[in-house]
């Protein structure tokens, strides 16, 4: 017999809140919270992230930390011996090496300020990229000239203190220390390694000398030399290097597009500078973005998929409520499939040759890890993670609601009605965003 939900059980719930997929395909490393409760009865419930490792083939799953902590961003290495991370069981966050067929961590890092996102490994498994913030914390008891043109940033505070650089780590040599390649005072994000091992592209946004909130990519070789690739004409969200040198990328709030225009898949030639957009002939919105209610929806972010020896990509793309992953042709005629869809929203994690791995949730899905064979289209649910509490709630049923603007622009929204509850049922409206006006790039807020 099923039950109401009960604030109780808001503790008792899982989420997968990171992910990767060995190359060979036969096994997964991923990041699932727990929360644990007070010891004393006034206590608040504290929240941990452990690592576990799963056997695809068999579905077996074997828990990798143990300690109260929060690790997070595991990266299997390319021979598919340990995975790399970063854990909180320090001071600051560090990276990690953890060996899969059993033993003690390494600390690979003891950054003053920690580590910020990461690891990416390289190509053949010798080095890790990273970033990390400013060598020294700011005393903030002491005096701070403020010579940034935007100086702070929501969910970030003072920029200066926040600004990531990236660094790469020498993996086989115990006593190596981390190298810093960038020391611009921008916020360096996404490292991703190219082909040849030697420099890596990445994503700087924030300039210091503008107050106009874009970024570009640029690329930073071994010897820290930063050359731009694009100019910060919108927002990238997300690129892969492909095995020719190429960058694949998308782009979002582009510079003289109307805000909620959707974003575009570009494919660039650092060579010669020329950039073909791909992808046009796909409807909804690439990389279109749909707010989810737990941890687990922020999974995927900033990872753009390549599959079939980089000849496609895979994206994401918003259609209403519902967000696919869709196979993109880089060259030649304009061609796409999707890889998952259905009423859900799909998530990008990682693609070894022709397997996809992905993350999916919905109304009543917290979410769950799923594998998909681009061959045979078979998809393959890994992760069960809620599915006992599930089975002991009464869960809402989802109405559909579809309506038209005032311009006559079709809307869609949904209503999520409790089970056992009787219509009609008193409701509070929210108003949040737009309208925005033709050409604007930026939207009002009235609440």
């Amino acid at each position: 017999m099923t039950r109401p939900i009960a604030p109780e059980d808001l503790f008792r719930f899982r989420f997968i809140v990171a992910a990767d997929l060995a190359a060979d395909g036969t096994k997964v490393v991923f990041a699932q919270t727990r929360i644990e409760p007070g010891e004393e009865e006034d206590d608040d419930e504290v929240e941990h992230t452990d690592l576990h490792l799963l056997d695809v083939e068999s579905g077996e799953t074997r828990r990798l930390t143990y300690n109260d902590s929060t690790n997070s961003a595991p990266a299997i290495s390319p021979d598919g011996s340990s995975v790399a991370f970063m854990s909180s069981r320090t001071e600051k966050p560090q990276l990690w090496l953890l060996p899969l067929g059993g033993g003690e961590p390494r600390k690979l890092t003891d950054l003053a300020q920690g580590v910020g996102g990461g690891p990416v490994w390289s190509h053949d498994g010798s080095k890790i990229a990273f970033t990390a913030g400013p060598p020294e914390e700011r005393k903030p008891e002491r005096p701070y000239r403020v010579d940034r043109t935007m100086w702070r940033f929501d969910g970030m505070g003072l920029l200066d203190d926040a600004i990531q650089d990236v660094y790469v780590l020498d993996v086989a040599d115990v006593a190596a220390e981390p190298k810093r390649l960038t020391e611009d005072r921008f916020m360096n994000s996404q490292p991703k390694w190219n082909a040849d091992g030697q420099s890596l592209v990445y994503v700087a946004s924030h300039d210091p000398d503008s107050h106009v909130f874009a970024s570009r990519l640029r690329r930073v070789d071994l010897e820290g030399t930063i050359t731009d690739l694009t100019a910060p004409d919108g927002f990238v969200v997300s690129h892969a290097p492909l095995s020719d040198g190429r960058v694949a990328y998308v782009l979002d709030f582009e510079q003289d597009k109307v805000v909620g225009s959707r974003g575009s898949l570009y494919v660039l030639d650092p060579a010669t500078g020329a950039t073909t957009r791909r992808g046009a002939d796909i409807e909804g919105h690439i990389e279109g973005h749909i707010q989810g209610d737990n941890p687990g929806t922020r999974i995927g972010l900033g990872q753009l998929l390549l599959s079939d020896g980089d000849r496609d990509a895979i994206v994401p793309v918003q259609t209403g409520g519902e967000k696919a992953l869709v196979r993109v042709t880089l060259d030649g005629d304009e061609s796409h499939s999707v890889v998952a869809g259905g009423t859900r929203v799909c998530l990008p994690v990682a693609a070894r040759g022709q397997k996809v791995l992905l993350a999916a949730f919905g109304f009543t899905a917290p979410g769950d890890l799923y594998l998909v064979d681009l061959d045979t289209g078979e998809e393959h649910r890994l992760t069960r993670a809620n599915e006992d509490l599930l089975a002991e709630l009464d869960l809402p049923t989802v109405i559909p609601l579809h309506f038209e603007g005032i311009d006559g622009a079709p809307v869609e929204g949904w209503f999520m009605q409790a089970a056992g509850a009787e219509t009609p049922l008193p409701t509070l409206l929210n108003i949040h965003g737009g309208p925005t006006p033709r050409g604007a790039r930026s939207s009002a807020s009235t609440t």
